[in-house]
């Protein structure tokens, strides 16, 4: 079966921290969030809005994007 590939664009939903803390919003499950004043990252379970979500660290944030994407993969198949 030959590959296919889509042209597609991902964007984070951002804001200041403020902000964040104020919504608290529900991300959904691999859905990121990132504080554009920070710098700083969390991504949603889908079950605890953002003031209950852990940021991630760097090294977490790559293991964080690599488990997503690869349930994406085995998800899409």
């Amino acid at each position: 079966m030959a590959d296919v590939y889509m042209k597609s664009k991902f964007y984070f939903k951002r804001g200041k921290a403020a902000s964040w803390i104020e919504k608290n919003i529900l991300l959904g499950p691999g859905e990121p969030g990132f504080e554009i004043d920070t710098g700083r990252l969390k991504v949603g379970d889908g079950i605890h809005a953002w003031n209950n979500l852990p940021y991630l660290a760097e090294n977490e944030i790559k293991n964080g994007i690599n488990k997503y994407f690869n349930d994406v993969a085995y998800f899409i198949g």
